[in-house]
């Protein structure tokens, strides 16, 4: 479909918009979720923000590489750093609402991406996905 150059160039392009979806976009998405929940859970917005973009991140790399693992690893880490804070019933269904939004718009763009890669028949990108997801790095 592609010579390498052009599928290179596009494919470049491609990824880049589809992390600037997770990073940006996604912030903008939680918080019109969040919003629609009782906000008044304290200034979890500051850092919670900065961690939800990192987070997303992580998501959508352990997505398309297929790493279950990674992605259990990170809400179990999230889930320990926040225990003593989540003692609170409106704090505690603000994280869950916000980490699940994170984690449902992660799985989505990253399965968006895979069909993309598919479909513009990508292959060098295919087979750098199957050579991450046969090490079975966490």
């Amino acid at each position: 479909m592609f010579n390498t150059i052009e599928e290179i160039i596009f494919s470049s392009i491609l990824v880049l918009f589809f992390i600037y979806l997770i990073i940006v976009m996604g912030s903008k998405g939680v918080k019109v979720i969040l919003a629609s929940v009782n906000a008044s859970a304290g200034g979890v917005l500051g850092n919670g923000e900065k961690i939800g973009k990192l987070e997303r991140l992580l998501y959508f790399a352990g997505v398309i590489t297929q790493n279950w693992i990674l992605i259990s690893l990170i809400i179990g880490l999230k889930t320990i750093s926040r225990f003593q804070k989540l003692n609170k019933q409106k704090r505690a269904e603000y994280f869950l609402i916000g980490s699940l939004s994170s984690l449902l718009y992660s799985i989505i763009i990253g399965y968006l991406f895979l069909g993309a890669i598919k479909l513009f028949e990508f292959n060098y990108l295919i087979n750098i996905l199957n050579i991450v997801h046969s090490l079975n790095i966490v």
